[in-house]
C-alpha cells in the first residue's frame, strides 16, 4: 500500500478509483513485519491487509475524501461478505468569503 500510495501522490491529480482499488488489496504482510498485539499469529495475518475478509470479520466500507483548494470529493464503496455493494460519490464546492 505504501508503494502504491507513493506512486499515486506523485501524479498531478489523485484518482479516487485508484485509491479505492489500492485499499482493496487483501495481501497480508509477511510474518516478520507483523506487530505483536496479543492476538494469534493467524489473526495478525488476517488484520494486516488493507482489505480484510473472513467469515466473521472484514472490511465493510472504504472511503476516499480528497480536499482541494476549491472543491472536495467524497467516494464511498460498501462491501458485504467481501463483495462490492453500493457506491456513492459526491463533490462539494467550498464556500468563499
Amino acid at each position: 500500500v505504501k508503494t502504491g500510495m507513493s506512486a499515486l501522490v506523485q501524479t498531478t491529480s489523485l484518482d479516487k478509483e485508484a485509491l479505492i482499488a489500492l485499499m482493496a488489496d487483501a495481501t497480508p504482510a509477511v510474518d516478520t513485519e507483523l506487530p505483536k498485539t496479543g492476538v494469534s499469529l493467524e489473526m495478525e495475518r488476517l488484520l494486516s491487509s488493507p482489505f480484510i475478509q473472513s467469515a466473521a470479520y472484514g472490511t465493510r466500507v472504504t472511503t476516499v475524501l480528497l480536499r482541494g483548494m476549491q472543491r472536495s470529493q467524497f467516494l464511498e464503496q460498501t462491501f458485504q461478505n467481501g463483495q462490492a455493494g453500493e457506491r456513492v460519490s459526491y463533490q462539494f464546492d467550498h464556500l468563499m468569503e
